[in-house]
């Protein structure tokens, strides 16, 4: 388990989700559209993971979530570590 308490930080934090809608038009000239979530939430590893345990997908439908944290060094070598 590696830095459960430690929250997102590549995006700034926000409230709720960020969702950014666009059209892409193929080579074909076929449209599609195309809605991205920005992962900004400032909870924790440890949260996100509580939050996904306690999903019901009959109940509640999909879920989505990810958790963009950028690595210092020692971090990055704490890691490095296991793999090797």
């Amino acid at each position: 388990e590696y830095f459960p308490d430690e929250a997102q930080n590549l995006f700034a934090p926000c409230n709720g989700k960020i969702q950014r809608h666009f059209e892409f038009v193929g080579a074909d000239n076929k449209s599609k559209q195309i809605i991205e979530q920005v992962p900004c939430s400032p909870s924790t590893l440890r949260e996100k993971i509580a939050s996904f345990d306690g999903h019901d997908i009959d109940r509640d439908g999909n879920y989505f979530e990810v958790h963009t944290r950028m690595a210092t060094a020692d971090d990055h070598s704490l890691c490095s570590r296991d793999l090797i």
